[in-house]
């Protein structure tokens, strides 16, 4: 029997979901590390004062995380992790042994309505 999968796969594609979920975070907590800072930026501002920088910053961020996001999570870490669920699973039915007794052979009717079935 040909093996085609075998555990080094399955841990070689476990360490690259893990590494695609290390940078989707790392940007995540960057863009969250930033709109924090703007949001501090205009607390700190008086009243009156013009906070349209933080505003701008902020609203381009957005649309960028957004967008990376969405492309990044949908293409890159989709395909990732449908892999290695697929790995997963085969790995445990490749693994899987299961011994069964034979018992007898059941006498059935080989003909249904007068033809041979």
């Amino acid at each position: 029997m040909v093996n085609v999968y075998t555990d080094e796969d399955l841990n070689q594609v476990y360490k690259q979901r893990k590494k695609v979920l290390y940078v989707f975070w790392g940007v995540a907590l960057g863009y969250l590390a930033i709109c924090i800072a703007c949001l501090c930026y205009h607390i700190s501002l008086p009243y009156g004062a013009d906070s349209t920088v933080p505003k701008i910053i902020v609203g381009v961020l957005s649309v960028a995380f957004t967008c990376f996001a969405f492309s990044f999570m949908s293409i890159k870490f989709r395909r990732v992790n449908k892999y290695y669920k697929m790995l997963f699973e085969l790995s445990k039915v490749i693994k899987n042994k299961e011994e069964n007794y034979f018992v007898k052979f059941e006498n059935c009717d080989v003909q249904k309505d007068s033809v041979d079935a």
